[in-house]
């Protein structure tokens, strides 16, 4: 069990030597939001569950205080080569601790791993920034901001040029 706050994870790692799978009740001192977040499968809120592992397959789930219904994203609608861009990120829960993906992709729908990765979301909110270089084509950008608990996510369209 690992506890960011108001977030706490709980992960399973069944052992691979039991011959079946098997039932698990997992309880908890008060009603939560839940999610598999392998699955990104929002599990319903309750204070706890049953889950049916397989053998040898980790599990890992998250708790939250409400479900993540939507990412909203602000971002600049143009842009040009060269300069900074900022996204802005916001499940609208106060008190959520999470990640956020970021995905880059170009104008050709190639993914630029390298202006993307892992973001924090703090109380709710996160940022994300990269600058394109010179060299990139212009065109209209994708950004995907995508949360990696509940699998919810957002895109902005960055219409860069020259």
């Amino acid at each position: 069990m690992f506890n960011t706050g108001t977030t706490c994870l709980v992960g399973l790692v069944p052992d691979m030597k039991k011959p079946a799978p098997e039932k698990v009740s997992i309880g908890f001192s008060q009603p939560a939001s839940v999610y598999d977040v392998r699955s990104k499968r929002y599990l319903g809120r309750s204070a706890g569950f049953e889950v049916t592992v397989e053998p040898g397959v980790p599990c890992l789930f998250a708790l939250v205080t409400e479900p993540v219904a939507r990412l909203n994203l602000r971002a600049p609608t143009n842009s040009r080569l060269g300069e900074e861009i900022e996204v802005r990120y916001d499940a609208g829960i106060a008190d959520l601790t999470s990640v956020a993906r970021v995905q880059v992709l170009d104008p050709e729908g190639r993914e630029l791993a390298h202006y993307g990765g892992n973001r924090d979301i703090v109380s709710g909110v996160g940022t994300a920034g990269f600058r394109t270089a010179l060299s990139d084509p212009p065109g209209r950008w994708k950004v995907i901001v995508t949360d990696v608990i509940s699998g919810t996510r957002a895109v902005a369209e960055v219409e860069i040029g020259r």
